[in-house]
């Protein structure tokens, strides 16, 4: 049977979205949806070919491929996993929406279902803008991807409230997808290869956290950011005042100014340079304990956080962490996921005969991997109150030492934090 090039194109297309939904074949993918690609936007511009590209993607099956060699992702009824949603829609065309943000404008490009660009377009970046132009060209959209960002979770928000599909796409995976595809980057091509991702299917959508998750996130960094600041100016008096013979020695926070003020107190010229200096950690101080008392408020009133305090080498600061991070436990189909989102699991690599386990990945989040391994520490070396948990990692740093034990019980812990809050 002699196929036309239409149905050629879209067995491409169909196996280019299998091999990368089922195989996490990128570069096979990304050649064989090019080539489908080319030929269909040939396609369009031929009346005839595309009345035949119509009734092909709503034609059920799709191509006569079908008919002579059966796809291994079939099922009993015919149709695969791998099929594109559109071929079950109306004949209505569904629209795909590329937004590349930048902080003070946003390309946007809209696509068709065989890949032509309909519009490109800049507009400034806020979301009344951007609304105002996809509601100006009164289509369906199927898809609206925009790259995970600073600004991406202000922009999720208010397209969301409008009513628009939009997705947000991890970026290391964006990038990669687009290197491939472009030679000369630019900020349009960017919002370009975005709509086509969209409409192929070849993105990996990630999280929005709520607006409560950002503000409890908020909190933590702000706390986080004064007290790095306050043991660098400390840090830094240590280091200067050396130069001179002063050693400030082991001392407690209250006491550091006195002690300060003691050492400099046979040098007028250092005690002028140092007054500043205590000036500013005195008041970052004051507002480090500010910020402290608003978060173990929020830990008191917050049921969630409460919860997860029960559990062992768990305070106030990890569980709000958790808290904020995790934001919404149903996301985690899986309890075991938990550690490997947050980078708590080995790596591995492998390549013909190599094959081995290295460090823990450390992807994810950088402040709840650091909470959890704290916390870990803090069970195994502080804590004298034994518990299980307690009982295995010491176990655990038996065999394989203390530093892979404290690794093993923050990966742990993370667990049987989710499975807490989901049980609740």
């Amino acid at each position: 049977m002699e196929l036309s090039k239409i149905d050629v194109a879209v067995e491409q297309l169909d196996w280019a979205i299998r091999l990368f939904l089922d195989h996490q074949a990128y570069l096979p993918a990304i050649t064989l949806a090019g080539a489908a690609e080319e030929i269909l936007g040939q396609a369009v511009g031929d009346r005839a070919a595309f009345a035949q590209l119509k009734m092909v993607y709503r034609g059920g099956r799709g191509s006569h491929l079908d008919d002579e060699c059966a796809s291994p992702f079939s099922d009993d009824s015919g149709l695969r996993s791998g099929d594109l949603d559109h071929r079950e829609r109306s004949d209505e065309m569904v629209h795909f929406v590329g937004l590349d943000v930048s902080v003070k404008t946003t390309w946007v490009c809209v696509v068709d279902d065989a890949g032509k660009v309909i519009l490109e377009q800049k507009a400034p970046t806020d979301p009344a803008d951007i609304i105002a132009i996809l509601s100006s060209l009164g289509v369906s959209f199927g898809r609206i991807g925009i790259e995970a960002g600073p600004l991406s979770q202000w922009l999720v928000n208010a397209l969301t409230v409008a009513n628009l599909p939009v997705i947000c796409v991890e970026t290391r995976h964006m990038k990669a997808l687009l290197t491939a595809q472009q030679i000369s980057k630019t900020d349009r091509s960017d919002a370009r290869g975005i709509a086509q991702m969209m409409r192929v299917g070849l993105f990996k959508p990630v999280h929005v956290k709520t607006l409560v998750a950002q503000e409890q996130r908020m909190l933590l960094t702000s706390r986080k950011l004064l007290q790095r600041k306050l043991l660098d100016v400390e840090s830094d008096l240590r280091g200067t005042l050396r130069n001179f013979g002063l050693k400030v020695g082991v001392v407690s926070g209250g006491r550091y100014e006195a002690r300060i003020r003691e050492l400099v107190a046979g040098f007028p010229r250092l005690a002028v340079i140092v007054e500043p200096l205590l000036s500013v950690r005195r008041v970052m101080r004051q507002q480090f304990a500010v910020l402290h008392k608003m978060l173990l408020d929020m830990v008191r009133a917050d049921l969630v956080c409460r919860r997860l305090m029960a559990a062992p080498g768990v305070g106030a600061v990890v569980a709000l962490t958790y808290r904020a991070t995790v934001d919404q436990p149903q996301r985690f189909v899986h309890s075991r996921a938990v550690g490997a989102h947050v980078g708590l699991t080995p790596k591995c690599y492998q390549s013909g005969e190599i094959d081995y386990e290295g460090g823990v990945s450390k992807c994810g989040d950088a402040l709840l991997r650091t909470m959890l391994y704290e916390a870990a520490h803090s069970l195994l070396t502080c804590n004298r109150k034994w518990s299980w948990l307690k009982a295995w990692g010491v176990r655990v740093a038996q065999r394989r030492g203390m530093r892979r034990a404290i690794v093993a019980v923050a990966r742990r812990l993370a667990v049987v934090l989710h499975r807490m809050w989901v049980d609740w």
